[in-house]
């Protein structure tokens, strides 16, 4: 069990760890449950495209049947990291992110669902979307 998990996470970066292409993104907090439901936050550069945030966001490890959730927050924002990568589940996970005070807005957000559907929003065009955080 506890090489699967090493795994599965080692496919995203520490925090504060950039990834290619060009450092464009950090991993900034993890979450991975017994079951495999994952929950990230990231830092991306300035004068990253929407399109290359999609991209990054497609391409993270997915399993059939399991949640895969990511929150993009700009250069220098605010981020949650401690409080998701100690979370006791997802729902507390989501508080961390959604509840929590003193933190930057997300400014995308993206969502694969157990059933394998995707939804990723622009939160600044979209500020109302259950997935953007309201402040």
């Amino acid at each position: 069990m506890i090489v699967g998990v090493f795994i599965g996470l080692s496919q995203v970066p520490s925090p504060g760890d950039s990834q290619a292409p060009g450092d464009t993104f950090d991993a900034e907090g993890t979450f991975k449950d017994e079951a495999g439901n994952r929950i990230y936050t990231f830092e991306f550069t300035n004068g990253t495209s929407t399109q290359m945030v999609r991209a990054f966001a497609e391409g993270l490890e997915f399993t059939a049947g399991l949640l895969t959730a990511a929150y993009f927050y700009a250069e220098d924002a605010v981020i949650p990291l401690h409080s998701i990568s100690l979370a006791k589940g997802v729902e507390s996970a989501n508080g961390a992110i959604y509840k929590a005070r003193g933190f930057s807005p997300w400014q995308y957000a993206f969502v694969r669902t157990p059933e394998g559907a995707v939804r990723f929003v622009e939160c600044q065009q979209s500020p109302d979307d259950a997935l953007c955080r309201k402040n």
